[in-house]
């Protein structure tokens, strides 16, 4: 529903003999007719008033069908991966795989991803780094995540099966990629003459990435900021450079 200016005492707008919610003052209103429903019977009861201008409705129909399984990034624009080719609601009963590609025109370059999703408990949507988790959602925004185009992302996607052939789930999600100024890299080499290093992160400039190396033992990592549990605007890596993200 595209707009609503139904009197709520007096008139009904239903399908299949489903009442609609005509309450509400945030619009579109949607509703999922399922392949199961084998049509619908949209119908509005009204008193006769003139006092209420009715409803707007419209009816988009869409494949269910999964988009490329390969995304090339852009050089100089965006990426939009949806789960549809032209809808980021999705279906019912899907599996998709999504692999970003680096680009030959810049094959160095540099870009943040940010994921939307709102999933039922049924559906789950992955990012994987190189082989590794980084990412699944329900529901809400992440982070910039930035990304070198050295990193092997993948996608996963699945949807499950709705128990409401009328469904009124919010069930969509949409990926963006944007391109980004390449990091101020600063490399630092442990030794044993040097075998610690510090840095107070307030001092660090805007896009420095601090690259600490080890010819010959494993690193440890410590923070000793206790008043807040994630630290948002940094991020860390397992790798030399923007690839294999652990997190903020």
């Amino acid at each position: 529903m595209d707009e609503n200016h139904i009197e709520i005492s007096s008139d009904l707008l239903t399908i299949n003999n489903q009442a609609l919610d005509t309450r509400g003052t945030m619009f579109p209103n949607y509703y999922t007719l399922l392949q199961a429903l084998n049509g619908a019977l949209l119908t509005f009861k009204s008193d006769g008033n003139t006092q209420g201008a009715g409803f707007i409705a419209a009816l988009n129909t869409y494949e269910c069908v999964c988009p490329e399984k390969d995304i090339i990034l852009k050089c100089d624009q965006q990426n939009i991966i949806m789960p549809l080719i032209d809808s980021r609601i999705y279906c019912d009963n899907m599996k998709c795989n999504y692999n970003i590609l680096p680009n030959s025109s810049c094959p160095n370059a540099y870009f943040y991803l940010t994921i939307y999703a709102v999933l039922r408990k049924t559906d789950y949507l992955l990012l994987k780094d190189n082989g590794n988790l980084n990412f699944t959602g329900y529901v809400g925004f992440t982070d910039h995540i930035y990304y070198s185009s050295k990193a092997n992302l993948t996608f996963e996607f699945v949807s499950g099966i709705s128990t409401n052939p009328i469904s009124r789930d919010q069930k969509q999600w949409i990926i963006q990629t944007v391109n980004s100024t390449p990091p101020n890299f600063i490399k630092i080499n442990l030794t044993d003459s040097m075998q610690s290093y510090v840095v107070w992160l307030d001092s660090m400039n805007k896009n420095d990435a601090i690259t600490v190396c080890s010819d010959d033992k494993d690193l440890e990592f410590f923070v000793t900021n206790s008043a807040f549990y994630t630290i948002p605007n940094y991020a860390l890596y397992d790798g030399d450079d923007l690839y294999s993200n652990i997190g903020t």
